[in-house]
This record gives structure tokens, sequence and C-alpha cells, in this order.
């Protein structure tokens, strides 16, 4: 499992790379505004946040080579895409119910638990793509009902996964700890 925390900072990497771009430049935008004691309290905020976060990118860069050693930065960026596009297609949209109000009717979401764990569950599942193999991690929700819904998705999002790998052969998943858990190797 230690594994997946590696896979799971490697995943957010480029988020927080965006937010120390963001938060480096508006601490240089800033810089000239620095007149006032309010702005120079702001500024001197914004330059400490700055510079825990580039400790963190630092940190979450290092972790990053050492779990990529070996692979390629292509597999690490389709990793990346392929989670993000894994989860969009798998996620459930929620239903909507008309209901009047006035003299409009307005579409209200109707609220099912089972929906919100599984799209909660969702958040979880990572792709890891290697030279020859590829991982597929898909997190279990914590209710029963969320996880026969998965159970009844998982031919449907294991041919999406499929379709997007077409040079790999998949292993049947098998359930390790609170993972499915899928490989496939090259062939």
């Amino acid at each position: 499992m230690k594994s997946i925390s590696k896979l799971e900072i490697g995943y957010y990497l480029p988020l927080v790379t965006l937010v120390e771009i963001v938060s480096i430049l508006i601490t240089v935008l800033i810089q000239p505004y620095s007149l006032s004691g309010l702005l120079n309290n702001v500024k001197q905020t914004i330059i400490v946040t700055t510079l825990l976060m580039l400790v963190i990118l630092l940190a979450m860069l290092v972790i990053t080579i050492q779990y990529q050693r070996g692979n390629t930065f292509k597999n690490y960026c389709s990793s990346v895409v392929q989670t993000y596009n894994l989860r969009r297609f798998s996620k459930v949209q929620p239903k909507t119910t008309q209901v009047k109000v006035g003299n409009e009717w307005k579409n209200q979401p109707i609220n099912d638990p089972t929906e919100k764990a599984f799209n909660q569950a969702i958040q979880g599942w990572y792709i890891d793509r290697r030279k020859n193999s590829l991982i597929v991690w898909l997190f279990l929700p914590k209710t029963s009902s969320a996880i026969n819904k998965l159970d009844q998705e998982l031919p449907t999002i294991l041919t999406q996964i499929k379709e997007n790998n077409p040079e790999y052969i998949f292993s049947s998943h098998e359930r390790t700890g609170n993972y499915y858990k899928v490989e496939a190797t090259r062939y």
C-alpha cells in the first residue's frame, strides 16, 4: 500500500506546481504596491506561503522522481491523464427532479448516499503506467451498496481502460486491502 501513497503524491504534483506558480506571480505582482502597511503584511504572508509551498513542491518532486525511477516522463504524464479521464468517465451524475418555484420549474438534485459514496471513492482511483506494465488501483467505497454499484460498473470501467491501453494484456481484478487492483503487462 505504500506505493499508493507515492502514486497519490505524484498525481497531485502538477496541481501543486500550478498553485506554486500562481503564488510566485502574485508575490511578484504585489511588489510595486507595497507602500501601505496592509499590503506589506499581505506581501510578507504571501512570501512565507510561497516559500512553504516551494518546500512542499520540492519534497513532492523528490518522492515522485524516486517512485518514477526507471520510467519515462511520457508514461508519467499518460498516468496522470488516464487517471483524470477514468475518474471523469466513472463519475455518476446526480439525478434531478423538477420542482416548481413560483411560476418557474427548476431542476433540484436528488441526494443519493450510494452515488455520493461511489463518487467519493473515485477520488482514490489511480492508473500507474510503466514501460512494460500498468497497474490500476480502484479505491473501494465505504458502503456496501456503493461497493455493489462498483461491482456492477466494473466490467464497463475495465473495458474503458482496456480500450485506452490496447498494447497491454490485463489480469482479472483482485482485492488488495481497500482497493481493487488490476495488473497488465505489455505484449
